[in-house]
């Protein structure tokens, strides 16, 4: 996953959405990853290392992640009675899945990754495969993230 990328993404928001708090920003870039990680830790999912190559599904496929960012994005605007923060943060939390479209397969991090799946384990994988070097890994990581950093810095001096 295009880790670092996320939260590059996140400053970059910041200086788009200045009323918006840094840290959930962070939190909507994240939240996919965060449910993988509860998912691993409940047996569910597993990393793409495995020889198999396979993803993890229930967080990270098209379909999950449309759902998770929609009950996301509703639970926002229980909270904050705030359309535009929950457009906000859904869009900022599906960019998680349009940035790791984006990077799958990440041959160069996972050599058995096969792509984000459509919708379930056995659905198709899909992916623009721009994670296969390290060059391209070390543009969108550090790049990225870098640039975000940098213009979010900008704009608070």
């Amino acid at each position: 996953m295009p880790g670092l990328t996320h939260i590059g993404l996140a400053f970059i928001a910041k200086v788009i959405f200045p009323s918006i708090s840094l840290w959930l920003l962070f939190l909507a870039t994240e939240m996919i990853d965060l449910i993988f990680i509860l998912f691993l830790i409940l047996g569910i999912e597993r990393t793409p290392d495995h020889k198999d190559g396979k993803l993890s599904a229930y967080s990270h496929g098209l379909l999950m992640a449309t759902i998770w960012t929609i009950l996301s994005s509703t639970v926002v605007w229980l909270i904050s009675k705030d359309g535009n923060l929950s457009l906000i943060f859904g869009g900022m939390m599906f960019s998680h899945w349009i940035l790791d479209y984006i990077a799958s397969p990440m041959i160069y991090t996972f050599p058995n990754d096969t792509g984000v799946p459509i919708f379930f384990q056995n659905s198709k994988k899909i992916g623009l495969g721009m994670w296969k070097s390290k060059k391209a890994v070390n543009i969108g990581e550090y790049g990225i993230t870098l640039f975000g950093i940098g213009i979010y810095l900008i704009s608070i001096l």
